[in-house]
C-alpha cells in the first residue's frame, strides 16, 4: 500500500473558524486557486458554481436548496438535497472553480430521512458524472464506505464500521498520488490506494437514491 506524507491528517472546522473562511461569502477560493470555502450564511439560492446532476439516474436530479438549520456547527445556513430518486441512482453536485489532482477536503453531513439510503459524502477527482473517487458515510449500514466510479460502475476498495448518534459529522479526505486517508469525526477510519483515475478534477457533495440529507462547512486544498 502507498503511504501518505502526511504528519497528521488536517482538522477542517478548526481551520474554517480560524481563518475566516465561513463569513458571509456564499464561495470563495484562494487568488490561486488553491483552496475552496463555501458557506451558506445569507445565501438564499444555490451558488451558480454547484452543478447539480445524477449518475445512473432517470433524468430526474435531486434538488439541492439551501436552508436553515440552527444545529449545524458553521452556522444556520445549509445545504440540503431533497430526493425520492430509486436505488441505482447517485445524487451528485460537482462545484465549478476549483481542480485539483492531490488535495484535502472536508464537510460536515446530517442524515435527515430515506429509507433506502441514508446519509452522504464527498466526491473529488471528478471528470464528470460517471468518472470520480467517493467516500461516503450511511447510518442505516452503519458504516462509511470508499469507492471509485469508472465508466459510471462503483467499485468498493475501503469499508469501515461506525455507530454514532444521529447529528453533524465531520467526513474528511485526503488524497496524494494513489493514497487516500478517510477521516470520520477526527479519528482514521480507511487508508487504501488506487489510481484508476489520475487526472486533477473537481470536488462536490453526493447522497445515493432517496437520501435527504444537509451538509455544510464545505472546504478543499491543494496539496500541490
Amino acid at each position: 500500500m502507498t503511504q501518505l506524507r502526511l504528519p497528521r491528517a488536517p482538522m477542517f472546522s478548526m481551520i474554517l473558524i480560524a481563518s475566516g473562511i465561513l463569513g458571509c461569502a456564499n464561495t470563495s477560493a484562494g487568488a490561486d486557486a488553491k483552496t475552496l470555502g463555501v458557506s451558506f450564511e445569507d445565501s438564499p439560492a444555490l451558488p451558480t458554481t454547484f452543478r447539480p446532476t445524477e449518475t445512473d439516474g432517470n433524468g430526474t436530479p435531486a434538488q439541492w436548496k439551501v436552508e436553515s438549520d440552527p444545529t449545524s456547527p458553521f452556522g444556520a445556513g445549509v445545504l440540503v438535497v431533497h430526493t425520492a430518486n430509486l436505488e441505482k441512482t447517485y445524487n451528485v453536485c460537482p462545484i465549478d472553480g476549483f481542480t485539483a489532482q492531490d488535495l484535502d477536503v472536508s464537510v460536515a453531513v446530517k442524515a435527515l430521512s430515506g429509507t433506502d439510503d441514508q446519509g452522504g459524502g464527498l466526491v473529488w477527482r471528478y471528470q464528470d458524472a460517471k468518472n470520480y473517487y467517493l467516500t461516503r458515510w450511511n447510518p442505516l449500514e452503519k458504516n462509511i464506505r470508499l469507492y471509485v466510479v469508472k465508466d459510471g460502475v462503483r467499485s468498493k476498495f475501503g469499508d469501515k464500521e461506525v455507530d454514532v448518534a444521529p447529528g453533524w459529522h465531520t467526513i474528511s479526505v485526503s488524497m496524494e498520488g494513489e493514497a487516500i486517508l478517510v477521516m470520520f469525526n477526527g479519528e482514521r477510519v480507511i487508508e487504501a490506494s488506487n489510481d484508476m483515475i489520475r487526472d486533477a478534477g473537481r470536488v462536490g457533495l453526493w447522497t445515493k437514491a432517496d437520501a435527504t440529507s444537509a451538509f455544510d462547512g464545505l472546504h478543499a486544498r491543494d496539496r500541490r
